[in-house]
């Protein structure tokens, strides 16, 4: 079986465990800790995008002079990029 099969059961597993401790404890009237939620980091994954896109851009236009693919492969990072940037102001507010 591949690691990544191996991982999902563990990881399947690991669920189930922890919410029959859950579901032990408030059954119980224990008060049960969640945890936090995971924070993203979205200003990080926009600016690595956004100048990942614009160094595709920038090596396909200026060191080989071809427009056509430095559109093609520099336009879907920037935009994601981009995204992720306007997302990370949009929420901070």
């Amino acid at each position: 079986m591949c690691r990544g099969g191996v991982y999902l059961i563990y990881q399947t597993n690991v669920r189930k465990l922890f919410s029959e401790e859950i579901r032990a404890a408030i059954e119980k009237g224990v008060d049960v800790p969640f945890p936090e939620p995971k924070i993203t980091n979205n200003l990080l994954r926009g600016l690595i995008f956004t100048f990942l896109g614009i160094a595709f851009i920038g090596v396909f236009l200026f060191g080989i002079g071809q427009p056509e693919p430095a559109f093609i492969i520099g336009l879907p990072p920037l935009g994601i990029g981009l995204a992720y940037l306007v997302y990370f102001w949009y929420s901070k507010k």
